[in-house]
């Protein structure tokens, strides 16, 4: 086999550089301070409006894509449904004051009401306490002597017993059945009555009333006198044709003599 000689190692010649040509103005133009200064604002200028495209380049972009995800508002749009909701919402509050007014109203309304049946109910009761007849002394009715056809004790014959008898103890006070005029006044014998008292008591249910007292110790009252329910007449007594202390009531109805029991009631005991 044949082993190819080695070749000595040549050197490669560097190659001669070629001589740029310069621009002997430019060059002495940049090389010179105010060429520097030129330069360098040529340099910011071109930064800067890069600088400015970028930002209104992301600008765009980002308004796209919220424009793309969002609708666009109008503040005017906007001004107009606030003020709508402000109505809305005074109107709600207009309707609420009035509605709260007028439960407030008929609240009161009815507490008048209420107010005004119970005076009513309290006059009701006043003027038929009124209109009652006062058991006119202590003691119950004195038994066989109420009103009605009897037995005479002195005369010792029957005839009518116009009134009841209270079984009551001498000098005893008496009151008033009612409210009224005193009309009649007898004193002494009083032909049979004794010491006695009428009173006029004016119309109950269209029937006029009157009460008369007999037998008393002692009379109070005087002929033309106003007196009032429970007023004081006199005391019980035995004057006139009677066979002990007592006190004899008697109703007229309509000038008549009639049962007082009609009308004055007997006190419950407890």
């Amino acid at each position: 086999m044949r082993v190819k000689p080695l070749l000595p190692h040549r050197a490669k010649r560097a190659l001669p550089s070629r001589p740029r040509r310069a621009v002997p103005g430019f060059t002495v133009f940049l090389s010179s301070a105010v060429g520097k200064i030129a330069a360098g604002a040529v340099a910011f200028s071109l930064v800067a409006a890069c600088l400015i495209s970028f930002a209104s380049l992301q600008s765009a972009g980002a308004g796209s894509a919220f424009a793309d995800n969002e609708p666009a508002v109008d503040a005017n749009k906007i001004g107009d449904l606030a003020k709508q909701r402000q109505i809305a919402m005074d109107q709600d509050g207009a309707e609420i004051a009035a509605k709260s007014s007028t439960e407030t109203a008929l609240a009161n309304r009815q507490q008048q009401l209420a107010d005004d049946n119970q005076a009513i109910l309290n006059e009701a009761d006043r003027l038929e306490k009124l209109t009652e007849f006062l058991w006119p002394t202590e003691g119950p009715l004195s038994p066989g002597n109420g009103y009605g056809m009897r037995y005479h004790p002195i005369l010792h014959r029957y005839r009518l017993h116009d009134g009841i008898d209270i079984t009551a103890k001498c000098s005893q006070p008496i009151y008033a059945a009612q409210a009224g005029t005193v009309v009649r006044v007898t004193s002494g014998y009083g032909g049979g009555s004794g010491n006695s008292a009428k009173i006029d008591h004016g119309k109950f249910n269209g029937d006029q009333i009157a009460t008369a007292y007999l037998h008393m110790s002692k009379n109070m009252l005087k002929e033309g006198e106003e007196v009032e329910k429970g007023q004081l007449v006199g005391y019980v007594g035995s004057t006139g044709l009677s066979t002990g202390c007592h006190l004899h009531l008697s109703l007229y109805k309509n000038g008549k003599g009639t049962d007082p029991l009609d009308y004055v009631k007997q006190p419950v005991e407890d």
